[in-house]
């Protein structure tokens, strides 16, 4: 497939995702109303108080917010002025003088407010994932006296000024209670969620198809999952990523595919030269991550191929396995009960195939602390907050746990749950040793080849699974306990 064949693509410029939102979604509609507004005449206050003079736009950070912004005030006929964070509550007398006093209706125009510690009456009370970037110079009690004047020049300055005052934030949560109120920031408009295969589309159209390898361009659904599972909405990082693309291009003189986006999403924008483990470390680690894909793939459903994995030492780590984007359950209230043992049981991978090929004198210290830790609290969750049971068994088996521990655990109640999270994953690391130890020649295959090629992407991990003999035919599939 070409560049000219990439479907899905058009000339227009600016916020790409545009090109992909349907027609019914909250930010097309909204625009629709507001060129309606300017169609019926600027004067008609209630179509105004209908369509809202102040909206809060729903964007994971300000950018993203300002391109939709941006790209709704286009559309609808408007003028749009953006205002710097700084500027907002600083600077406020300035440009609330220059849209206040106006009786006659004149140019639609969209005011964007750059979102920030000014919108929320204390940035310390919202959870860390809310909180607005820290700004040395805000004052909290100049806060307050903003948010008051901005109150009164949206209810009452604007007048019949043909203006909307926007702004953005990951959530209402964000928001002063006192500023979401009729007249004021009345109305919350959501952004669609794009399907892989679109937002693959969307990030390809801006960052430019050109770049992009034959591969890449053909599996536009592995493309917009890795970008959902690696970058989210985060516009800020995205960008990151973008730039970082056509300068690799450019300094290689080559076209971009999977392997090049596995490595940004390990390293991100860094540009020195990654120190690689010394051999024993590299090799221990290797066998550590090679655990991790092949109980992936001979658990339960079989054949489940990791994303990628790697070796080499940044931050704190030594390698990492970034589990299947398609096969991945991102949502918290869909995972099941196969979905938890399948993850307790890869995630426990490593040990065992550290303890199998090295013995209980070559485990390493702290090579899978993370992972056990990972794995007690998911047993732990399973017992305690989702009352799952530990086996596959009898209906009474099934009963064991439906007790669920909101609270502080009372003595008791802990000895018996410590109990049961031993027992249950001193039997899971069992079955994880004796699979690794049926299919020792592959583990030990595939942890030459990470070892000796740093990173393996999914095509490269399965070529090796499928073209290898299975040792035990019986042993494929870890039957859930019983």
């Amino acid at each position: 497939m070409t560049v000219s064949d990439y479907p899905g693509f058009s000339a227009e410029t600016g916020l790409a995702e545009w090109n992909f939102y349907p027609e019914d979604c909250a930010p097309k509609r909204w625009a629709r109303e507001l060129a309606g507004v300017v169609a019926d005449g600027l004067s008609d206050q209630g179509s105004w108080d209908l369509v809202g003079r102040g909206v809060l736009l729903e964007a994971e950070d300000p950018e993203f917010g300002l391109e939709i912004a941006r790209r709704v005030a286009s559309v609808s006929g408007f003028q749009l002025v953006e205002i710097p964070r700084e500027d907002v509550w600083a600077g406020y007398g300035a440009w609330m003088s220059e849209f206040t006093g106006s009786s006659e209706p004149t140019e639609p125009m969209m005011l964007f407010l750059e979102p920030g510690m000014w919108l929320t009456a204390g940035n310390e009370d919202l959870k860390a994932s809310l909180r607005f970037p820290h700004e040395p110079d805000f004052d909290p009690g100049r806060g307050t006296a903003f948010r008051r004047e901005l109150l009164r020049f949206m209810l009452d300055g604007i007048g019949k000024r043909p203006l909307v005052v926007v702004s953005a934030v990951k959530s209402l949560e964000q928001a002063d209670e006192g500023l979401r109120r009729v007249g004021a920031f009345d109305r919350y408009i959501g952004l669609p969620d794009l399907v892989p295969e679109d937002m693959a589309a969307a990030f390809v159209l801006s960052t430019g198809p050109e770049l992009f390898d034959a591969a890449a361009l053909a599996d536009r659904a592995r493309l917009g999952h890795f970008l959902e599972a690696e970058y989210g909405n985060s516009r800020r990082r995205l960008k990151l990523l973008q730039l970082g693309m056509r300068r690799l291009s450019r300094r290689e003189n080559r076209k971009l595919g999977f392997r090049d986006l596995m490595t940004f999403a390990l390293f991100g924008s860094l540009e020195r030269d990654a120190r690689l483990s010394d051999g024993e470390t590299a090799w221990r680690t290797a066998v550590h991550e090679a655990a991790h894909v092949l109980v992936r793939y001979l658990s339960e459903p079989v054949g489940t191929i990791p994303e990628y994995c790697g070796i080499m030492e940044w931050d704190n780590m030594l390698g990492v396995t970034v589990d299947c984007y398609s096969a991945r359950v991102n949502s918290f209230h869909q995972k099941t009960w196969q979905d938890m043992i399948a993850n307790i049981r890869v995630t426990l991978g490593g040990r065992a195939a550290e303890h199998l090929v090295f013995g209980v004198k070559g485990l390493s210290a702290a090579g899978s602390r993370t992972d056990l830790d990972g794995v007690t609290s998911m047993v732990r969750a399973m017992i305690e907050d989702f009352g799952l049971p530990l086996r596959d068994g009898t209906f009474d088996e099934a009963l064991d746990h439906l007790m669920v521990c909101s609270g502080v655990l009372s003595p008791s109640e802990s000895a018996y749950n410590e109990f049961r999270i031993r027992e249950f994953i001193r039997r899971e690391y069992t079955e994880c040793f004796q699979l690794l130890e049926g299919h020792r020649t592959l583990l030990l295959r595939l942890a030459e080849e990470i070892r000796s090629r740093v990173i393996l992407d999914q095509r490269d991990l399965r070529l090796i699974l499928e073209t290898t003999p299975i040792e035990s035919q019986d042993t494929v599939g870890l039957p859930y306990a019983a």
